[in-house]
């Protein structure tokens, strides 16, 4: 069913998306039938249960549709997983170091994959996903604590305009509250009356 009917179909399913940081093993080859088996190296960008992004030059990439063998390291593992992937999307480079070198990026799905591969590399992800999370957890706390001095600033100024307000808001020794005084009476004895002649 189309839009109109309130259902959407998915072109493919798309796990969550790990983005390989500095310290990961980036690094992937990849064989296409149509380039007589010839093996390509390249470079991972982000990789997921289901398939990954990888930058290529443009003379060697894929077309969507083609299947190509996949031969990379699992994050997070010490194994390595070979198996077939499909090309589902192609994107043209936005990045200017990529124009430049005309590299593109191709999105694959694995193909069949089996249970075994899968096993791996969601424990692989699974421990790089926990990794991200204790670590946004450890940058939560350390901007926490050093938002503390400038809060601390803060609280200090609001309690002196508070005790500001509060002293001169008290009643003073001399005050009568049975005595009627208007508006402007003290002002006037003060400035007025007790202006000297």
């Amino acid at each position: 069913m189309g839009a109109a009917g309130g259902k959407v179909r998915r072109v493919a399913y798309r796990a969550p998306r790990y983005t390989l940081r500095p310290h990961d093993s980036k690094g992937m080859r990849f064989s296409r039938k149509r380039k007589g088996a010839q093996i390509f190296d390249t470079e991972i960008v982000n990789i997921s249960e289901t398939g990954m992004a990888f930058r290529v030059s443009v003379e060697h990439a894929p077309i969507i549709g083609e299947t190509i063998k996949v031969e990379f390291n699992v994050p997070g593992e010490r194994y390595k997983i070979a198996w077939f992937a499909n090309v589902i999307w192609l994107e043209t480079p936005y990045n200017r170091a990529d124009r430049k070198r005309e590299r593109v990026k191709a999105g694959i799905q694995f193909h069949e994959f089996p249970r075994r591969h899968k096993a791996i590399l969601q424990q692989g992800l699974r421990a790089r996903f926990n990794e991200l999370m204790l670590e946004e957890r450890r940058q939560k706390i350390l901007t926490f604590f050093r938002s503390l001095p400038e809060a601390g600033l803060y609280l200090g100024v609001i309690a002196l305009v508070a005790a500001f307000f509060y002293y001169f808001t008290q009643r003073t020794p001399t005050y009568d509250e049975n005595r009627p005084t208007q508006w402007g009476e003290r002002f006037f004895q003060k400035v007025i009356k007790d202006k000297p002649k």
